[in-house]
């Protein structure tokens, strides 16, 4: 039975290997040898009173029971670190690690100059880059591989999610000088745009995607390129 006398670095361990799928690895990763990482998982083990893992396959992956306590480790080492941080800032000190995750244009654009003023202002602060393809960070994030995120629209409802505008950028359309949406006027309204196939972000086929693109970009407006010619990069 998990007990208050569970010590949290058990936890650190356990995710290690869970994150890593080796014992090895995850010695490595959290800065432990690897008979102490195997003690802390055999210990949870006892606590728990079911296997973690399946050490049967390589990688080492986790049981049914495993997955489900990953979760709530995760969870407890957030609380953790949340509570670390309402210390800091009455010590005067904001301290910690911070998982960044990040698409690739905004790691180039704009991740930079966050991180050199973070190192200026907040130096006892430790941010850790993920850069993951823009579907990808959601489930990241849900996972609590990441702590926050930073994507080109507005994410899902979700009632532990909590989002912030940091910039607008306007959209653009480029098309053949012979397209009908040529014969608009700009800015073109989404409502044309939508009626014709488009080449975007997204998966193959996903009705869910499709639908959840039309709906955010309800009533606004799309910038209109009148000739065909890949789109430069911008600063955010």
């Amino acid at each position: 039975m998990l007990r208050p006398e569970v010590r949290l670095e058990w936890f650190v361990s356990f995710l290690g290997v869970v994150d890593t799928g080796s014992f090895s690895a995850a010695a490595e990763a959290v800065h432990r040898s690897q008979p102490r990482v195997s003690m802390h998982v055999a210990a949870l083990e006892r606590e728990a009173g079911v296997p973690l893992f399946d050490r049967s396959k390589r990688p080492v992956e986790p049981t049914e029971a495993g997955a489900v306590l990953a979760e709530h480790a995760r969870a407890i080492l957030r609380q953790l670190g949340s509570a670390e941080e309402a210390m800091a800032s009455r010590r005067g000190t904001a301290r910690g690690l911070v998982t960044l995750g990040s698409y690739p244009s905004a790691s180039a654009a704009f991740v930079p100059g966050l991180l050199e003023h973070l190192a200026r202002t907040r130096p006892a602060i430790k941010v850790v880059l993920v850069e993951r393809s823009t579907l990808e960070l959601d489930p990241a994030l849900a996972s609590g591989e990441i702590d926050l995120c930073l994507r080109p629209m507005a994410p899902p409802a979700a009632p532990s999610v909590v989002s912030r505008l940091l910039w607008r950028e306007s959209l653009s359309v480029v098309h053949p000088p012979d397209h009908p949406l040529a014969g608009l006027p700009d800015p073109l309204p989404v409502s044309a745009v939508v009626s014709y196939p488009l080449i975007t972000i997204g998966r193959l086929g996903s009705p869910r995607c499709w639908a959840s693109r039309r709906t955010r970009c309800s009533g606004s407006t799309v910038s209109n390129r009148r000739r065909c010619r890949p789109p430069t990069s911008r600063r955010p």
